[in-house]
């Protein structure tokens, strides 16, 4: 009898082991699924802001270009007008 009692012991305790290994699966696997979403929404949010920095500086180098036009053309007006 006494070996049946140990039998029975052994497999409760391999059965409680199983329900708690597949609940921290569970738990892991939920936890990785978030990860993984807030990595995918961040790596969307830097590809915005790149986007609009170089957006920025597309501009910028425009208005630079403009206004180094625009300060050598009145530099000329400038320069005859003396």
């Amino acid at each position: 009898m006494e070996t049946y009692t140990v039998g029975a012991g052994f497999l409760q305790e391999n059965a409680d082991h199983i329900e708690w290994l597949e609940k921290n699966l569970e738990k892991s696997r939920n936890e990785t699924m978030t990860a993984e979403g807030r990595a995918r929404r961040a790596e969307a949010m830097v590809g915005i802001a790149v986007g609009h920095l170089q957006a920025v500086l597309k501009d910028q180098k425009n208005a630079d270009t403009a206004a180094r036009n625009w300060l050598n053309s009145i530099g000329d007006e400038l320069f005859f007008a003396w």
